[in-house]
Order: structure tokens, then C-alpha cells, then sequence
């Protein structure tokens, strides 16, 4: 999230014990006490700000953890008590390959915020980010993070940077 955070070296990655095992949310100053899924940082742009979470999840033995879910969600900040979330990116590797409504839950996938009632089943649409590469994608973290990473970058350039 460093390429879309206002000030990257000011963010902080903090563990926390979650029902599910650990979470780890990046804030910087603007939110660092708030609950883990609540914590926001700064965008390089005015007017958004970023949330960012990872949960992790112990083995069987408790003595290794594995990727659970993460989440990226950028917000509009109208008011102090007022958020308008955009969209979100995130992943859940847990889910299964087939039938397809699964498959496109388990790699980077989009999620798109409508606030109008007649959009509203939109909101529940998952648009993948690399589906036909699904398996390669969550075959290593090295590789899931940089996909993660690329589409962060392509969020920045095509949402974040045209609110600047």
C-alpha cells in the first residue's frame, strides 16, 4: 500500500488477535487506535484514504500461519462521521477453484461500491484481477503479493491519481 499512501514511511503494520487467529491493519496517524478493520491511512490524494488488512490464520499445529484474507478498501471522507467506500480489492485464497463463483473469490478481485438500490446487486459482483491464472497466482506469497502489488498500482493510477 506504500505506492498509494500520502507519506509511506509513516505507516504502521500492527499484529492483533483476531476470533480467526491474527490481523495486521496498516494506519498511519490519522486512525492508529481505532479496531483493526476500522484503521485508514492517507492516499496521495486529498480526498481518499486507504484501509488496509491482512488475516492470518494458524495451520493445524498453531505453529505456522497461512494467509487468510486481505483487504484493501478506498473511501471518500465526506464528514468526521461519514465514509463512502469506492471500492474494495481483496482476496480469500481459502476459497475453492470451481464452481466459478468461488474461483474469482480466491485470487485479487474487485469489488464495486453502488449506492443506489437498484444497482445494489453490482455490489456483490466480484471481478477478478487475474482469473485465468488463478492457480499460479496463489502458488507462492511472492507471487500473490506482487499481483496484489500490481493492482494496487493500477488503482492508484486509474482512481487515486485523478483526485489529486
Amino acid at each position: 500500500v506504500s505506492s498509494i499512501a500520502a507519506d509511506s514511511k509513516n505507516l504502521q503494520m500492527r499484529p492483533q488477535k483476531h476470533p480467526l487467529g491474527q490481523i495486521f491493519a496498516v494506519s498511519d496517524s490519522f486512525s492508529a487506535d481505532a479496531p483493526p478493520n476500522e484503521r485508514l491511512f492517507k492516499t496521495t490524494s486529498d480526498y481518499l484514504y486507504g484501509q488496509y488488512y491482512e488475516i492470518w490464520k494458524p495451520d493445524g499445529h498453531g505453529r505456522n500461519y497461512y494467509l487468510f484474507q486481505n483487504y484493501f478498501h478506498l473511501y471518500s471522507l465526506p464528514s468526521k462521521n461519514e465514509r463512502d467506500q469506492l471500492f474494495c480489492l481483496h482476496t480469500e485464497p481459502e476459497e475453492p477453484f470451481e464452481p466459478i463463483a468461488s474461483r474469482v473469490k480466491s485470487t485479487p478481485h474487485i469489488h464495486v461500491n453502488v449506492k443506489e438500490d437498484r444497482l445494489a446487486p453490482l455490489s456483490k459482483a466480484h471481478f477478478p484481477i487475474c482469473y485465468s491464472t488463478t492457480e499460479a497466482v496463489l502458488r507462492s506469497l511472492q507471487v500473490f503479493d506482487k499481483v496484489f502489488s500490481e493492482a494496487l498500482g493500477v488503482i492508484r493510477h486509474e482512481v487515486v491519481d485523478r483526485y489529486i
